[in-house]
This record gives structure tokens, sequence and C-alpha cells, in this order.
């Protein structure tokens, strides 16, 4: 097993909050234990209980039918995970687009890692973009959304 986090996460609609889901298993087990559908507005908010390293990974699996949407945007420093034209991209201070597309309508994986300065993006299992970029980055205690960002939605799942 790994570490694990009790994490609060808000589903809201239009910014007011629908939902809420307390104690989410944020381990390292491996095991699929749900995913939520996201439409007509509805995102997620997470205030997390944990700060991150200049040294890190995200993980996540996500399904769309549109070439377009947003998948996480972090505030503290602003980083933003989205696809653009069917390919996923990860900005920091830079942008770097993965050189492959997703398969619309079936689960996509995508992990972002973030190694001292550099930057790597891996879509179903095969690296597909690096960059290098200096920090050093604070992720103090941010907000992060998923599934919206500036007006943009999700239309699908994580």
């Amino acid at each position: 097993g790994g570490s694990h986090h009790n994490t609060n996460i808000k589903i809201l609609a239009n910014g007011l909050e629908v939902n809420v889901l307390e104690d989410l298993d944020t381990g390292f087990d491996d095991k699929l234990k749900s995913s939520i559908n996201f439409s007509n507005n509805i995102y997620a908010e997470i205030s997390p209980s944990f700060n991150l390293t200049d040294n890190f990974s995200i993980s996540l699996w996500f399904k769309s039918s549109t070439n377009d949407f947003p998948l996480v945007n972090w505030t503290s420093p602003n980083f933003n995970i989205e696809v653009q034209s069917q390919a996923p991209k990860f900005t920091q201070s830079q942008s770097l687009t993965c050189s492959s597309i997703i398969e619309k309508n079936y689960w996509n994986h995508l992990v972002v890692t973030v190694t001292n300065a550099e930057q790597k993006l891996f879509l179903n299992g095969i690296a597909c973009g690096s960059k290098n970029e200096n920090g050093p980055f604070n992720y103090n205690n941010p907000l992060i959304t998923i599934g919206h960002n500036s007006g943009s939605y999700l239309n699908g799942a994580i």
C-alpha cells in the first residue's frame, strides 16, 4: 500500500454545490473505485490537505466524445492539463503538447510527470512529449478543479 489522504471533493453545477463526497481514498492500490460523469456545467473542486514538491506525477483515466476539453486545473502556481484538438496538453509557464491523440469515446490513460526541471507526458502507456522548464514551483494548498477551466467544461468522465 501507499500513503492515503482524506480529501473532500465538492461536486458543483454552475458554481453551486450539488453533492459532497467525503473521505475519498486517494491511495495507490491501482483499483478503479468509480468515475465521475461530467456534463451540463458539472465539475469538481478539491482543496487538498497536502503540498507538492518539484517532483510529482499525476495519473488519470478519462473519456469524452469531444475534441477540446479541460481535465485538471491547479491554481498555485497555475498549471493546466487539457485536451486540444484531441491532443493532451500540459501547461505551466510553457506548454507541452502530446504528439499522440486520444481515442474519442474510449477510456484513455494520461500521466504527467514533473522531475526537477523536466516534464513528460504519457498517453496510454506511450511517451508522447517532454520539455525542460526550470522551477522552483510552489504547490501550496491550491484549489484543484477537475472538468472545468475558464468557462470551459468537460463533457465526459474521469
